[in-house]
């Protein structure tokens, strides 16, 4: 059995402010989209979140 550990995204970032606008409109229009769209978006959401996060990682400057 292998555990997960959830990451945390920085409330004050870019990111999470862009997935929280995401998530209201998505929430705004729920009702006309069908659940396994939802289910995609926020899937594919969580997949960005990860990048960036990798990719700010990798983009650190040495002085």
């Amino acid at each position: 059995m292998s555990k997960t550990t959830a990451k945390q995204i920085n409330p004050e970032g870019a990111l999470h402010k862009a997935i929280s606008e995401i998530t209201d409109i998505i929430e705004k229009y729920t009702d006309h989209i069908d659940l396994l769209d939802v289910i995609d978006i926020v899937d594919n959401l969580r997949v960005l979140a990860e990048i960036a996060e990798g990719n700010s990682k990798s983009n650190v400057a040495v002085a």
